[in-house]
């Protein structure tokens, strides 16, 4: 498990050279599992295009013991239908799934609420999908311009989703360490400085900030 905070991942993977800092954005929790725990863990990649849901039945009966399924349904086919009900959440559960990342819709939330793996999507929608054979699973996908590999890994809390390159997952554990280290120290500089007395607020600012305010650009006369 990795005890470092999402968002110090995420920035991690940034300066490492990952654009979006491999996040998928537009994903929230949809059941009490996911609401309740961090899901973390690696990944079965799973596509399932054109509005069906067969590849997510045939990942449930796959290689899936102690990963999550994270499936790529396709812009626009996102829209189309549910890809997976609380039935097939069950059952991915029984055969060992950690946990499900949908870029797509589920249905059945009262049902998925009783299954005790964090479930995570773009919402709900009532209608199936098709059984038409259009995916794959375990090859790569891309959610949201983040490509997902087999054994990648994912971790999933109330800051959102990201996906860790495997080959990555040391450095960047090490350098969000580092992340949550320096925030706290800023934390703590915040809240011993004294607002009402000094005005040089420079020892709190981020050296952006710093050579922003020493530009001269800002008018601050303007702004009393």
């Amino acid at each position: 498990m990795i005890d470092t905070s999402l968002t110090a991942l995420a920035d991690a993977l940034v300066a490492m050279g990952y654009e979006n800092g491999q996040t998928l954005g537009g994903l929230q929790p949809l059941n009490l599992a996911a609401k309740e725990e961090r899901l973390e863990g690696p990944v079965l990649p799973v596509e399932a295009l054109e509005g069906s849901t067969l590849f997510v039945h045939v990942a449930t009966y796959s290689e899936i013991n102690g990963r999550i399924m994270v499936v790529s349904t396709g812009t626009p086919f996102y829209e189309a239908c549910s890809f997976i009900g609380d039935i097939q959440a069950f059952t991915a559960y029984r055969r060992g799934c950690k946990g499900i990342v949908i870029d797509g819709y589920v249905r059945d939330k009262k049902g998925l609420d009783e299954v005790p793996i964090p479930v995570w999507g773009r919402g709900f929608r009532p209608n199936a999908g098709s059984k038409k054979e259009a995916g794959q699973v375990g090859s790569p996908i891309n959610i949201a311009g983040t490509t997902i590999r087999l054994d990648d890994y994912l971790i999933a809390d109330e800051d959102g989703v990201l996906v860790i390159p495997k080959e990555q997952l040391m450095t960047a554990q090490v350098s969000a360490g580092r992340k949550d280290a320096k925030d706290e120290e800023r934390k703590a500089r915040v809240a011993a400085f004294d607002f009402t007395g000094n005005r040089d607020y420079e020892s709190l600012m981020a050296p952006a900030v710093q050579t922003y305010f020493k530009s001269g650009k800002l008018d601050k006369e303007r702004l009393r």
